[in-house]
């Protein structure tokens, strides 16, 4: 698979990260000449049938969590936000963004942690879904309890890779599929 473009954050809002991981992503980078953008609110990127678009753009901060972008995919049956690890003061930008948050899915943000995932986020998004990617037995106690209670408190079905391994979800006739 051919890597045409990569979204990157906005290494602007924070000193630039400096780790060994770091370094590799940006040498894989220039060494395969791939273009690279910054995200800004408002951006979309045609993906196949569906369209990925950026709701939010990070925040500037210390803690590289919050670089994390907000995301939306919407395909024919299927719409889907993600906010990787970004922590409450990112969905608080994505909602001041104005932008349409409303989706069927929604992986929660950072591994289902207490530090996102707050009820008016959630409430923005609806999710008849929630996926969380989190590790079984994982030293930060992901998910978190709080975060847990939100998902419930919105009506959302919530599927973890701790307990189910891998998880898809694609667009059926009759619904979602997962």
């Amino acid at each position: 698979c051919q890597v045409e473009r990569v979204l990157l954050p906005d290494f602007s809002k924070a000193p630039l990260p400096t780790s060994r991981t770091f370094e590799k992503v940006l040498e894989a980078i220039e060494r395969g000449q791939v273009a690279t953008d910054t995200a800004r609110v408002g951006q979309s990127y045609a993906l196949g049938e569906g369209t990925l678009s950026v709701l939010g753009a990070g925040v500037e901060t210390e803690d590289y969590n919050n670089l994390s972008i907000v995301g939306r995919f919407d395909a024919p049956g299927l719409s889907f936000v993600f906010s990787g690890d970004g922590e409450e003061a990112v969905e608080e930008a994505a909602l001041a963004s104005g932008q349409d948050l409303r989706a069927q899915v929604f992986q929660a943000g950072h591994h289902g942690s207490n530090t996102s995932n707050s009820l008016g986020f959630l409430q923005a998004i609806r999710p008849g879904l929630v996926v969380i990617s989190c590790g079984a037995d994982n030293d930060y106690g992901h998910p978190h309890q709080e975060a847990l209670d939100h998902f419930a408190q919105v009506g959302a079905r919530v599927l973890r890779t701790d307990q189910g391994g891998n998880i898809l979800v694609r667009a059926e006739p009759q619904g979602l599929a997962v």
